[in-house]
This record gives structure tokens, C-alpha cells and sequence, in this order.
């Protein structure tokens, strides 16, 4: 049989696709049913920027198991998996993303494009921070220019704060920093 344009044997699995299989893998073929997704850090080989999340080849899936333990399991060059590995610890800091997930990192990508943020990024997360007032998961991507810009997965909002909606201190200030740094270099 021939090979389809471009001489890949098959297509290319998207963020969902990839991570698809990590979750497979950990609650299947490694017998942990149970496992739930905590976070999802997608980067990219070498140094830099990039504008399309199909560039961040490199994943690292973060679990919630039983018994305050968690499983990380990272990707591989060739896309695959390497071995889960297991830790006797909590991960901290996250809720539980629900898996399958409505929204694809191409969609998080467009969104944050039409809100204006169309310099590189050089890495983008999936995750549901625990802070009072944060209701969703949020695609966070880690732009080179220094910000951090949170894509909402429920409500498609882009902002650079989501942490102001809740009642706790805001990080603005914080994450804002940068801009001004590179806006006035």
C-alpha cells in the first residue's frame, strides 16, 4: 500500500491523541484504573519558540493514584512512552482534570492568537490550579516574552489572571512583571 502525502504511514495524533495514550497506558496497560489526570506539561525540543502546539512534542502526564501516590510518565522523541514511574507522594496544587477533555490545545492556540498573544511560547500546561475561585482546567501557556497566559477550557476566556476571580490575593503583579521588562528593552 502506498504511503499518504508527506510519507507517514499515518497521521499525526493531536495534544488529546497524545495524551490519550498516556492515560491508556497508565490506567490499562499498567492496571490503575483509577488513576486521574492531574497535569499535562507539553515543551518543545531545544531552546525555542514556538507558535503551534503540535511543536511541543514533549510530555509529561502527571496522575493522582491511591493512597496519596502519584505516576508521571513522559514521551519520548519518537512520540512514544518511556516506563511510568511511581512516587510515594501526593502531587500538590492540582484538582483533577476531567479525561476526555472538551477542548483541544489547537483551539486553546486559536483562542489565545485572537486575543492578540501571537509571539512564541515555549511551553504550555494543563492543568486545574487549587485556588479559591479558579472553576475550570486552563491551558497555560509559558509565552518567551515572559507571560503566562491562561486559556479557560469551559468558558474560553483568555487572561493573564485568572487567580483575581477568587477571593485570595491576586497574582497580577507578579505575572505582569515581565511585560514591562520586555516592553520597555
Amino acid at each position: 500500500m502506498p504511503l499518504p502525502a508527506g510519507g507517514r504511514p499515518h497521521a499525526e495524533l493531536g495534544f488529546v491523541g497524545r495524551v490519550n495514550i498516556a492515560v491508556r497506558t497508565v490506567q490499562v496497560t499498567d492496571h490503575n484504573p483509577d488513576a486521574r489526570l492531574y497535569e499535562v506539561q507539553a515543551t518543545a525540543p531545544g531552546d525555542s519558540g514556538e507558535t503551534k502546539p503540535a511543536a511541543l512534542t514533549q510530555l509529561q502526564v502527571v496522575f493522582s493514584l491511591d493512597n496519596n501516590r502519584c505516576a508521571i510518565i513522559n514521551s519520548t522523541a519518537g512520540g512514544a512512552f518511556n516506563p511510568i514511574q511511581y512516587r510515594n507522594t501526593p502531587w500538590l496544587q492540582d484538582l483533577v482534570v476531567a479525561w476526555p477533555i472538551e477542548m483541544d490545545a489547537d483551539e486553546a492556540d486559536a483562542l489565545l492568537k485572537k486575543a492578540g498573544y501571537s509571539s512564541p511560547y515555549d511551553g504550555m500546561t494543563l492543568r486545574w490550579p487549587l485556588y479559591p475561585g479558579i472553576n475550570q482546567p486552563y491551558y497555560i501557556f509559558t509565552m518567551v516574552v515572559g507571560l503566562f497566559v491562561f486559556v479557560g477550557v469551559n468558558d474560553k476566556t483568555v487572561t493573564l489572571d485568572p487567580f483575581s476571580l477568587g477571593p485570595g490575593p491576586s497574582i497580577s503583579k507578579f505575572l505582569q512583571a515581565p511585560v514591562t521588562n520586555a516592553a520597555t528593552a
